[in-house]
């Protein structure tokens, strides 16, 4: 079974892939890195594959994927990553696998939809306080250089991490 295609999910239209074999288990649902597309989990997916179902994706504006004037903040994304998986017909349960930026974003989609997940799994994942905890520490040369990366990004997303802050860390501790 393998399926590579766009999906409509009202108003752009996100690219993804979905192969594996077919059993009872998970689906094993991977949320990309900021900025990094699906093809980034080709190199572990055909593995995974062989013994569960797999589905990767492209975040709108992120590789194959459509763009539109939504916002780009992780309700956003789970949001359109939960139609996506309704319109694909990809049912629950899923465990979430998210890299990086990915792994804010599994959290939040656990902590909404924790019917729907089974588990999550973390891969070098950011933490929705790590630049208040971390930046203090580094020296102010590299504070500059490593903040300067995050400007509009931080900008549109410090906003929705105040405001959800406790979702993400009630989450996180029901999980662990």
């Amino acid at each position: 079974m393998g399926i590579s295609q766009f999906e409509d999910i009202g108003g752009t239209e996100l690219y993804y892939e979905y192969v594996g074999e077919s059993n009872d288990g998970p689906t094993i649902v991977f949320e990309s890195g900021y900025g990094w597309s699906l093809d980034k989990w080709h190199p572990i997916s055909g593995e995974i594959s062989k013994f569960a179902r797999v589905c990767m994706y492209d975040r709108e504006g992120v590789g194959k994927s459509g763009n539109s004037d939504r916002p780009k903040h992780s309700l956003q994304i789970i949001e359109n990553l939960r139609n996506l998986l309704k319109k694909a017909d990809i049912k629950p349960p899923y465990i979430m696998v998210g890299h990086s930026f990915g792994g804010l974003n599994v959290r939040l989609y656990a902590g909404k939809y924790p019917d729907d997940v089974k588990g999550i799994v973390l891969l070098d994942s950011v933490h929705e306080e790590q630049n208040q905890k971390m930046v203090p520490l580094l020296t102010k040369e590299f504070q500059q250089v490593y903040l300067g990366q995050f400007v509009v990004l931080w900008m549109n997303l410090r906003r929705v991490w105040n405001k959800y802050a406790g979702l993400l860390s009630k989450t996180f501790h029901s999980l662990s």
